[in-house]
């Protein structure tokens, strides 16, 4: 049986944060020829995650204090920060779709 943690959406990276959008879209296309291995930084491409902004309404600003900023409500108290345009959006989606504690796999988690 698989072990799971719960995780801040503000806190998902890599494989985990690419595991928490697959279990809400399903799987995303991938890179052609590009090797997709567990330990992969990023398991979708900015194409996709350009598409599931668009689908998800998410608006994307750069932050003040954080390099982006991202939220589907346009609450200034609902937004999700990240290193990446990509990171914020997906942390946006996930915290409007399943909320801002999520459980995903421990060996997804660094």
């Amino acid at each position: 049986m698989i072990e799971m943690v719960r995780v801040q959406a503000a806190e998902l990276t890599g494989p985990a944060l690419s595991w928490v959008i697959e279990q809400i879209e399903g799987t995303l296309p991938k890179p052609a020829g590009q090797l997709q291995l567990a330990f992969c930084a990023d398991a979708f491409t900015p194409e996709a995650v350009e598409r599931l902004i668009e689908k998800h309404g998410v608006w994307i600003d750069r932050g003040a204090h954080v390099s982006w900023v991202a939220s589907i409500k346009l609450d200034p108290f609902e937004r999700e920060a990240g290193d990446t345009r990509e990171h914020a959006a997906c942390r946006a989606i996930v915290a409007d779709k399943l909320g801002r504690v999520v459980q995903v796999p421990k060996e997804l988690m660094p």
